[in-house]
């Protein structure tokens, strides 16, 4: 893992893993490493891909082109339970909506 990313894992509160395809070896090592360092996951999953086993015990948010709305909601809501302070539970979810809508247009774009 390069340094920059140990780096902004350790000065994180919590980590955003948008997972819309199978995940390789790279972004399996920084959740691990995020976890390993105690850090708060939010993983964010499309559909249909199989979660990373280091992730099966957290909440997972699936979404589809159909539901980023939802998801959204559901990741605030969350967010608001874990302590976070209001300023980073607007930024966390500016991210979320920011990363389901580029899935979203990415998905558009396909059809």
């Amino acid at each position: 893992m390069i340094e920059q990313v140990r780096r902004a894992i350790d000065q994180s509160d919590c980590v955003l893993a948008i997972i819309t395809g199978n995940i390789g070896p790279a972004v399996a090592a920084e959740l691990n490493y995020a976890l390993a360092q105690g850090k708060l996951i939010v993983p964010v999953v499309r559909e249909g891909i199989a979660l990373p086993a280091a992730l099966r015990k957290h909440p997972v948010f699936q979404f589809s082109p159909w539901n980023t709305g939802e998801v959204e909601t559901k990741v605030v809501d969350f967010l608001k339970q874990q302590e976070l302070s209001k300023k980073n539970v607007q930024s966390l979810a500016a991210f979320v909506l920011a990363g389901l809508g580029v899935f979203l247009l990415a998905s558009l774009a396909e059809k």
